[in-house]
């Protein structure tokens, strides 16, 4: 009998890849969302990893980009969490989510298309 479950490093990499790239796109003076410079460098490098992640032929590409893409929110809650959250943060943390979805969706077909 054949095991249906996904293999670890289709999720554990690109979790982890996720969480270290929202990380270390930070600013050091703020939250990305704060400047014009900090958004296009986190979403562009988020695009990019994600680009790479939709390149891979293990398994899923939706379960990859998924993974990538919570990996990018807990880094980015860690990140806001250490900064401070402020009153807003549920707004903020909304917003986040949409843009780093944007850019991991659209990285990962791009990444899917460039394979094919």
């Amino acid at each position: 009998m054949k095991d249906r479950r996904p293999h670890r490093t289709q999720t554990c990499v690109p979790l982890i890849a996720g969480l270290s790239t929202a990380i270390l796109t930070q600013p050091t003076d703020g939250w990305w969302l704060d400047s014009p410079r900090g958004v296009l460098l986190t979403l562009t490098s988020l695009f990019l990893v994600s680009v790479l992640v939709g390149r891979v032929q293990l398994g899923s590409r939706s379960l990859r980009a998924a993974a990538l893409w919570g990996g990018a929110m807990a880094g980015l809650c860690v990140c806001l969490w250490w900064i401070g959250p402020g009153t807003i943060w549920p707004i903020v943390l909304v917003v986040a989510a949409g843009l780093t979805g944007s850019a991991v969706a659209g990285g990962s077909v791009v990444g899917w298309l460039w394979r094919v």
